[in-house]
């Protein structure tokens, strides 16, 4: 009988400790207190979203973006997105890093986000003769940073 014994670093070890180094980091995706301030609202780009999720009776119409966001994160698509992702950063010699896996995340919801903006099938139509999109500013700073990169990127 042959006894083979296994490198003090075998690949189920790799595997697990990429796996680990996963753990506890995220990619942010919205406005962030970094980001500065609308040129017209005269407001940061976080207030002015929230703003327009949550309106002041009478004075704004709602026009919410950020909660249109969460209900796409069970589509089957995102699943798909997500188990393709993972499959690429374990396979046995990726180059996949953690950073590339949160990249991917950030991009892909910021993408999302920035869909919502000026889409009318996915807003609240409201009697505000003004669209949401009038400028693209508060749509062209919807960004994101992540747990190891804290430069907001845009796209």
């Amino acid at each position: 009988m042959k006894v083979v014994r296994l490198k003090s670093h075998s690949k189920l070890a790799s595997l697990v400790e990429r796996i680990a180094a996963l753990n506890n980091q995220q990619a942010e995706i919205g406005y962030f207190e970094d980001s500065g301030q609308h040129t017209l609202a005269k407001m940061s780009y976080a207030a002015l979203a929230y703003l327009h999720e949550f309106p002041i009776k009478g004075k704004h119409p709602i026009r919410p973006v950020l909660g249109q966001i969460a209900p796409m994160q069970g589509e089957a698509s995102n699943r798909v997105f997500f188990k393709s992702l993972l499959q690429d950063y374990v396979r046995i010699g990726s180059k996949y890093k953690v950073e590339d896996v949160l990249t991917s995340v950030g991009r892909k919801w910021t993408q999302k986000g920035k869909y919502i903006f000026g889409n009318s099938s996915m807003l609240i139509v409201t009697k505000n003769p003004t669209p949401l999109y009038d400028t693209g500013e508060l749509s062209d700073n919807f960004g994101f940073k992540t747990s190891l990169n804290y430069k907001i990127r845009y796209s």
